[in-house]
């Protein structure tokens, strides 16, 4: 009998161990928090890979709430991004820490590497959170590519839900009022 209640108490102390981190296998921000107008460094969190399946790719689609996002490459993966024009009038130009009025970068991809299943890894990027912005949470949706398969890590919550109700979350940071 004693060996019995040894045995349902370390089942029980296991499970309430592993029940939060299967609720934490998706890819996240280590950021939890940030100000707007703040330039801050964005770090991405592939807990492991697609049902066994190494990572072999990441692609990242930048929300309009940020800005200047600069990626940081990741030796042994090829890094690529799509940039968009602004497109506004010269009385309305923003200009940019350094000077321009360009194109901003609107998706990262980090492919050609390999991040078998059993691993985790990070994913930088630098970015400035614009400093009026009506949202209090911005959410940065990600692809991962695996050999086998594709995670989707793009649900956004509606009004009526909450992120911890969706299956595959986009990945969130929630925006502090600036300075």
């Amino acid at each position: 009998m004693r060996n019995l209640k040894f045995g349902v108490q370390t089942f029980l102390g296991a499970a309430a161990l592993i029940v939060p981190l299967c609720a934490q296998a998706h890819v996240s921000l280590d950021n939890k928090e940030v100000r707007a107008g703040s330039t801050v460094k964005f770090v991405l969190v592939v807990p492991h890979g697609c049902a066994g399946s190494p990572t072999i790719a990441l692609k990242v689609a930048l929300p309009p709430e940020l800005a200047e996002i600069k990626p940081q490459p990741k030796p042994g993966w090829l890094l690529t991004s799509k940039v968009e024009e602004k497109r506004v009038a010269a009385a309305d130009a923003e200009i940019d820490a350094h000077g321009g009025h360009g194109a901003e970068i609107r998706e990262i991809t980090w492919s050609e590497g390999k991040l078998d299943d059993a691993h985790y890894d990070e994913f930088v990027f630098r970015a400035k959170v614009r400093d009026s912005i009506p949202a209090s949470e911005i959410f940065v949706p990600v692809v991962q590519q695996c050999e086998s398969g594709t995670q989707r890590w793009i649900e956004v919550p509606q009004s009526d839900r909450t992120a911890s109700e969706l299956k595959y979350p986009a990945p969130s940071v929630k925006i502090r009022p600036g300075p």
